[in-house]
């Protein structure tokens, strides 16, 4: 049974972007990276992570781009004041998305959502990806790990509540709620999550310039850490 949601918040115009974001607070954000950094480190990187994405979406040539923040939102006034802002809800990640979806997405307008920590995209992929939706009802962009680093899809279908978020067999599971459900979807080129200090090893020469700043500071760090 799929929660109840509120309705849109946006009057329709064309296809949308959204970017489920968190406030960089230390212990709240990017806690897989913790060892080697610490808390305050991994904030640091998850903050250059975000500010990169941000520039992500101003690059592409969509004119609507929407943001649903947890945190402090007096800070992601200050970041993101060119983007339409709203609070995400309470409860997990899958419900959380599925009511960003349903805040966004209104008839004739389709929605394509990534994650704060995707500055290693092309900007082409969100392209592909409204191209995609064209054709079909949903796209997915899959990680290597087995979830997903974005998603599109022409309305708010009830895809993600009760998904097994963050999971190896997030994408499966998925496409199989599509199926049962009788959506179409395309695949888009596989990418890699920024999860794991392992993951931001292999991803660091498609890392934009501020965010490669910040990681070779915080590796000058651990190379010396203070007394």
């Amino acid at each position: 049974m799929h929660a109840i949601l509120a309705p849109p918040l946006f009057a329709p115009d064309t296809c949308r972007l959204l970017l489920l974001a968190k406030a960089p607070a230390p212990g709240r954000v990017k806690t897989r990276l913790c060892p080697p950094l610490s808390f305050e480190q991994a904030a640091r990187l998850a903050e250059a992570f975000l500010l990169d994405t941000l520039a992500l979406l101003r690059q592409a040539r969509f004119q609507s781009r929407y943001l649903a923040y947890s945190g402090d939102c007096d800070w992601f006034s200050q970041v993101a004041p060119d983007f339409q802002s709203f609070a995400q809800t309470e409860g997990d990640l899958g419900t959380r998305l599925q009511q960003a979806f349903q805040q966004v997405a209104v008839p004739g307008s389709s929605v394509i959502c990534i994650g704060s920590d995707s500055p290693h995209l092309p900007v082409s992929i969100l392209e592909q990806a409204e191209q995609a939706l064209e054709a079909v009802d949903v796209v997915l962009g899959p990680a290597q790990d087995g979830g997903y680093y974005l998603v599109g899809a022409r309305q708010a279908f009830p895809i993600f509540v009760g998904m097994p978020m963050s999971t190896p067999q997030l994408l499966q599971v998925t496409l199989q709620r599509l199926q049962a459900l009788g959506l179409s979807w395309r695949l888009l080129p596989q990418h890699s999550d920024l999860d794991t200090w392992s993951d931001v090893q292999q991803q660091r020469q498609q890392l934009p310039p501020s965010s490669s700043r910040v990681l070779q500071q915080l590796e000058q760090e651990l190379r010396s850490p203070q007394p």
